[in-house]
């Protein structure tokens, strides 16, 4: 178990085992066994094997009826074939890449002969042009307040906060409280705060807060919002690609007023304090659904579930997440529900040439370094 470069440290007088020397290894080595992933713990939330969240064998007997009942055509094609197809669409793309780089075409990659590297470079001019467009002198300023009413007006949002008691004979709620409501719990300022800089009080704020903002609400009102931007003829501009959808997940962190259930600390986020990150899906600037996850949370467990529970008319087909979202299981589970999936790694050059090797054999090809 210990390696012998790592022996001398742990061994005293006659080669005799120091034992605290040797805990603090095996804390250390299990540590890293996790995050290799090579060590699982069952009853872990974190560092459980992938085995445990997986249909049980006595289950997998009726193979057959699970699959159909998923409705997924892929599923249903047998796996060898899924395989066939898939390497030979990777096998494709290698070679329209490799062709691309080394005839020139791509001028943003750059092969460098002899030490079988590729350089890349990102274009910036686009960067130097001016981005004030005239149009937006045209438009007219107005208070935040102001801008939640006119959305009102026109996708009435407002009226999908409805009271929590389905019993009571209750009257309208004030859209001023109401946006006063929102705007305390979107800004992180709190009622409290709320109350003593605006013309609301404090005790109406609280019972509007009670009643009528929780989740189901806010999710609701804002599918009307987002479905509402959809039918706008400028949202297409927006598209990167006329073919598809795109859409980007990230958290974003949150320190807590009050300790939650979910609030967990993080010194490089909060200091001495606790907090939460909220897990957005963007597409096209548009936020179409959020969910709330601990700091520490591993946020490409989310990705699927934010994507598959949409609940709005913004559909999108392709996803993105940073590096902390990316996973192999992520590519096969959106894949079989027809989803693409396009991280974007940080260190892209690492993960380049951590999975491929170029070679300039034949003109030039880029391959695998070794079999998936």
């Amino acid at each position: 178990m210990v390696p012998k470069h790592d022996r001398e440290y742990l061994e005293g007088e006659n080669t005799k085992l120091i034992a605290n020397r040797f805990e603090y290894f095996l804390y250390r080595k299990a540590e890293q066994l996790f995050h290799s992933n090579s060590l699982t713990v069952k009853e872990s939330v974190n560092n459980r094997s992938l085995t445990s969240d997986l249909i049980q064998p006595k289950e997998w007997q009726q193979k057959e009826t699970i699959i159909e009942n998923t409705g997924l055509d892929k599923l249903a094609t047998p796996i060898n074939q899924t395989l066939a197809d898939k390497s030979q669409q990777l096998e494709v793309k290698l070679k329209e890449a490799s062709e691309h780089i080394f005839s020139g075409d791509n001028k943003y990659v750059e092969f460098i002969p002899g030490k079988a590297e590729l350089k890349w470079s990102i274009p910036n001019s686009r960067w130097q042009q001016t981005i004030e467009n005239p149009l937006y002198n045209q438009i007219q300023h107005m208070g935040i307040v102001e801008l939640m009413l006119f959305v009102d007006q026109k996708t009435g949002y407002l009226n999908s906060f409805t009271h929590i008691s389905a019993t009571k004979e209750k009257s309208p709620v004030n859209k001023e409280d109401l946006i006063a409501c929102i705007l305390a719990n979107g800004t992180n300022y709190g009622l409290y705060k709320m109350a003593n800089i605006s013309d609301r009080s404090m005790g109406k704020l609280r019972s509007v807060d009670d009643s009528y903002v929780r989740y189901e609400t806010l999710k609701t009102s804002n599918d009307q919002v987002s479905n509402a931007i959809a039918t706008l003829p400028i949202f297409a501009y927006y598209h990167v690609d006329d073919n598809q959808l795109f859409s980007s997940i990230d958290g974003q962190k949150f320190e807590c007023r009050i300790n939650t259930f979910k609030a967990r600390y993080s010194s490089k986020y909060f200091s001495k304090g606790k907090g939460v990150s909220a897990l957005t899906l963007v597409s096209n600037h548009v936020p179409v659904s959020t969910q709330v996850i601990g700091a520490n949370e591993y946020e490409g467990h989310f990705a699927f579930d934010l994507l598959y529970n949409n609940s709005s008319d913004i559909q999108p087909n392709t996803l993105s997440t940073d590096t902390h979202g990316t996973n192999n299981v992520n590519f096969a589970i959106l894949d079989f529900f027809g989803y693409t999936f396009a991280p974007r790694y940080a260190k892209m050059k690492k993960v380049f040439f951590e999975l491929f090797e170029v070679t300039e054999e034949n003109g030039g090809r880029i391959q695998l370094k070794k079999d998936i």
